[in-house]
């Protein structure tokens, strides 16, 4: 399950995570797991920015937006 309640995360968040990443292919899936694994009673997202990562990094973000869109936002500089 998502962390926070359904109905939180229907509305504008409260909270914003920032992760901000370079070549974190190998760390990043445990980073947004993190902020995802915690439970709150109020909406949040995740804004995930990379800086032109050469070894995946884009791809796993991009497929916690897909997974979780309403949550996950990626941003790429």
């Amino acid at each position: 399950m998502l962390a926070g309640s359904d109905t939180a995360m229907q509305s504008a968040p409260l909270v914003s995570v920032a992760i901000t990443s370079y070549n974190s292919g190998a760390l990043i899936a445990k980073a947004i797991e993190s902020v995802l694994a915690q439970r709150t009673g109020f909406p949040f997202e995740i804004v995930i920015s990379d800086d032109c990562s050469a070894d995946g990094t884009v791809a796993v973000a991009e497929s916690y937006r897909v997974k979780y869109p309403e949550v996950v936002r990626v941003i790429v500089t």
